[in-house]
């Protein structure tokens, strides 16, 4: 018998986005996909309630899963809320129209392999400012060689 009825690996969606269960006692998802999205603009969100033994709990969303926005062709911005501390592989790779990734977060560690490629040339990143440079570092080689980090 399942004590919680949500555990480790479990997708759940919100407001059609999905997200997956990354740890349960510290509350954590994943960010898999705006399924389906026509949104030209799409937010990333800090937290979401989800459904645990009939109670809203509140989870931080901490990550971006490899491939989530992979092959959108009708987003240009993508806003990155505050408790993300990496973005997965192929994460944006041939979003061909995002042209903005805005990141309020300033725990980003880790920027999956190919995640920027056949994103829009020039692509702009907008970043905390005491992040500009680590940022700089951490988005290069990811696809787009042809992206702007700068503070929002």
């Amino acid at each position: 018998e399942r004590l919680y009825d949500i555990q480790k690996g479990d997708k759940v969606t919100v407001s059609g986005q999905k997200y997956e269960v990354t740890n349960n006692s510290k509350k954590t998802v994943a960010y898999v996909a705006a399924k389906g999205s026509k949104k030209a603009s799409v937010s990333v969100p800090a937290t979401v309630k989800v459904t645990v033994n009939g109670k809203k709990v509140t989870y931080k969303v901490t990550s971006i899963k490899d491939k989530a926005f992979k092959g959108n062709k009708k987003i240009k911005t993508i806003t990155v809320s505050k408790n993300i501390t990496s973005i997965g592989k192929d994460a944006f790779k041939n979003c061909s129209k995002l042209k903005t990734i805005v990141i309020k977060s300033t725990s980003i560690t880790k920027v999956g392999k190919d995640a920027l490629k056949g994103t829009s040339k020039n692509l702009v990143i907008k970043v905390p400012a005491n992040k500009v440079s680590a940022y700089k570092k951490l988005f290069k080689n990811k696809g787009n060689n042809n992206i702007i980090v700068k503070k929002a």
